[in-house]
């Protein structure tokens, strides 16, 4: 044992161990009540305003959005956006299960691939000092609107009215299919109904034909029976050249054999061919716009094209277009003196197909001798009318049926004043070695 003074010098030296090893004293700002009276978050009434302020901020946000459609005809196909993986993973559990519940070790790349029928996937991409989401099969339009409803809750129907809008209206709908958010898609669903018209069902159509194993059946119906009231109207429309080539044979399959001017449908078929390879052909004619422009000038222009005047125009897509367009027309309907004067001189049928409709056509004929110059909708017209000369009798028309053939009548006058108007060409004659005496 040491010495008494040996054990009191051992304890002091403990006591200053002792004082070496306290923790320092933790930093700390003090915070003056009252300094965050104006900030936005004081101000917030709501819980929706909250989340309405962040709304593509990079205030908190810890992800970033790339949305992208390359087959997007309405705007850009890619587009960023900012946003709060808290928000998109309480709106949507496809959302909460790419953003939070993939496993890095199982799936290294972090992609979600959704069904084939909603053609979306999802990747989860870590970045240098970000994490951003990528989408792929929806377009940034579409994005930016259900970013809108997450953090806004803002759906309006009255925004849904024109063409434009209709697209997206549509692929807001798929959106939110593919993200299993119900409440938005019922609403989507309900206001494709309530706004339906004359001027959406283009749009309709083609979207519901797209989306058919979506479940757009009870969708389907309804347009398609629009379009059956709509008769000659569904081709005079400025909209109908917005129909794609499977909504075009479906509607044209559907329609009613002598239900309007087959004459008009040719116009009008062939407006739609015009439109997808050049929109600025023939789209106007002195004071006449789209279905009003005599037929005549987009034969001619046709007959331009396939000579090499129209250079900016690929004749390998005109006769594609061509094909697409007058796949279902119904020849048989025309008069043989229309098919003749607007069908047999220009280079719209395959010399095959000319020659097989035209064969039919003079049976028609044959058996009916008043089809020689009218048109399969001019006699059943003029039967309904009682004409004297034009066939069995019937019930009188209807006023809209009677006003339906004074607006064909006009129609073929304004045809024959142009054709009067102009000098005598070969412009728009067929080549010499496919005669036209083979249906005459």
């Amino acid at each position: 044992m040491g010495s008494l003074q040996e054990e009191t010098q051992i304890g002091d030296m403990s006591e200053d161990d002792g004082e070496v090893d306290q923790e320092p004293e933790k930093s700390s700002e003090p915070w003056v009540y009252g300094s965050g009276a104006d900030t936005w978050q004081a101000k917030a009434k709501s819980g929706l305003e909250r989340t309405s302020k962040l709304h593509n901020s990079r205030e908190m946000s810890d992800l970033c959005i790339l949305a992208c459609d390359e087959n997007w005809w309405f705007g850009d196909t890619v587009k960023d956006f900012t946003a709060h993986k808290l928000l998109l993973g309480a709106a949507s559990p496809v959302l909460y299960q790419v953003l939070y519940e993939l496993d890095e070790v199982t799936n290294p790349d972090r992609r979600l691939v959704l069904e084939p029928r909603l053609q979306v996937t999802l990747a989860l991409v870590q970045c240098y000092d970000y994490v951003r989401l990528d989408i792929d099969g929806i377009p940034p339009i579409a994005m930016e609107a259900l970013l809108n409803y997450i953090y806004k809750d803002q759906f309006n129907s009255s925004d849904f009215e024109n063409g434009y809008s209709r697209n997206l209206l549509w692929r807001l709908w798929h959106t939110s299919k593919a993200f299993e958010m119900d409440h938005l898609t019922t609403l989507c669903a309900q206001t494709i109904h309530q706004t339906m018209c004359d001027d959406t069902v283009f749009w309709d159509l083609n979207y519901a034909m797209q989306y058919k194993e979506l479940g757009t059946e009870e969708v389907m119906e309804k347009v398609i029976k629009m379009v059956d009231e709509m008769n000659e109207k569904v081709f005079e429309n400025p909209n109908f050249v917005w129909l794609d080539k499977a909504a075009i044979h479906e509607v044209l399959q559907r329609r009613k054999p002598g239900n309007c001017d087959a004459m008009v449908v040719y116009n009008n078929l062939l407006r739609w061919v015009l439109y997808q390879v050049d929109r600025t052909a023939c789209a106007e004619v002195g004071d006449q716009q789209g279905s009003q422009i005599p037929i005549i000038h987009r034969l001619e222009w046709i007959t331009e094209c396939k000579k090499g005047f129209h250079d900016h125009v690929s004749k390998a897509d005109l006769e594609k277009y061509l094909h697409r367009g007058l796949a279902q027309m119904h020849w048989t309907e025309l008069s043989q003196k229309d098919f003749l004067e607007f069908v047999v001189p220009y280079p719209v049928l395959e010399d095959e197909e000319l020659l097989r409709q035209s064969i039919i056509l003079m049976e028609i004929v044959v058996q009916h001798p008043e089809r020689l110059n009218r048109s399969a909708f001019q006699l059943e017209s003029n039967n309904r009318n009682n004409i004297p000369g034009c066939g069995s009798k019937s019930q009188m028309s209807s006023p809209s049926m009677a006003r339906r053939l004074s607006r064909t009548n006009s129609l073929r006058k304004s045809i024959n004043d142009v054709k009067l108007r102009k000098l005598p060409s070969s412009s728009g004659s067929r080549s010499s070695s496919r005669p036209t005496s083979m249906i005459s």
